[in-house]
């Protein structure tokens, strides 16, 4: 990937590649890297399709690698007409698409969320709880195990996206039924339960807490860490040099945005300002 990114640089450098802006003065984007997967970013213009099929085959050539078409899609902006799509489809190898659905495991969600676009969180909890029988473990192996499968499997939504209410109360339903070992007899109430063990509860954490929780480091990181390329594009399209404990609801922002403004609406009351030194500024 190093030897892509060199030659992508070089043509951005020579404003050969023209990258995408998300606002007038935001930072340039031209590719993001992750493993062996990349997105690839440019304007919607014929010359630039061939310039980034013509890259492409200069890296598949100078390392022996192919590109795999079948996970390969080209997606455009709702403004490119289908007649320009269909120009660069005759010039691409790769086929169009109209929804990304997923990248990298993760929902792209676009519109209006409902409860079903969360429906991948239950199957992967039931198939992980499933594969356990209840009645072959003790009920502290029962707590273990599903402390584990939280702190993985809706961990990784969590940390982006705002959870329904009505979704992570089927997730605490999910995890104690495992607990208590599939009876519908619960010797212990889920506030109890969801104490720290030295109050007395198990540990376990409700959901919506957690999803709050994790989203508050994105809202660390707006105030902190302003040099990320995700928190300067934000800064430039949205905040605009307003301060991040006072976000609002920004129309046609993403989910992921709205996400944030939550947590940080839950967060602001325990906030408070301090004087410092002079040596930080906010």
């Amino acid at each position: 990937m190093e030897k892509l990114a060199i030659l992508i640089h070089e043509r951005v450098q020579d404003n050969s590649w023209k990258p995408i802006q998300i606002s007038r003065k935001g930072p340039s984007i031209s590719h993001l890297f992750s493993a062996d997967d990349c997105l690839l970013f440019t304007k919607a213009k014929s010359t630039q399709v061939r310039l980034v099929t013509q890259i492409l085959n200069d890296f598949g050539h100078a390392l022996g690698l192919q590109v795999n078409l079948q996970k390969t899609k080209f997606y455009t902006s709702r403004n490119i007409h289908c007649t320009k799509i269909n120009k660069f489809r005759n010039i691409y190898i790769f086929s169009p698409t109209i929804d990304i659905d997923k990248y990298l495991g993760f929902p792209i969600l676009i519109g209006k969320i409902k409860k079903a676009d969360f429906k991948f969180i239950f199957d992967k909890l039931h198939s992980r709880l499933a594969g356990w029988k209840m009645s072959l473990i003790s009920k502290a192996g029962r707590v273990v195990l599903a402390s584990s499968i939280m702190n993985t499997i809706p961990n990784y939504i969590m940390h982006n996206l705002w959870l329904p209410q009505s979704v992570c109360d089927d997730i605490d339903k999910c995890i104690r039924t495992f607990i208590w070992g599939g009876h519908h007899k619960h010797w212990a109430n889920w506030e109890v339960v969801t104490k720290s063990k030295k109050d007395g509860g198990l540990g376990i954490r409700p959901t919506k807490d957690v999803n709050t929780a994790l989203l508050g480091k994105h809202v660390w990181d707006l105030i902190g860490e302003k040099q990320n390329l995700w928190t300067k594009s934000l800064e430039s399209k949205y905040l605009k040099g307003e301060f991040v404990l006072r976000m609002r609801d920004y129309q046609g922002s993403s989910y992921t945005l709205q996400s944030i403004t939550k947590a940080t609406k839950i967060l602001e009351p325990g906030s408070i300002f301090r004087v410092g030194e002079g040596n930080l500024s906010i």
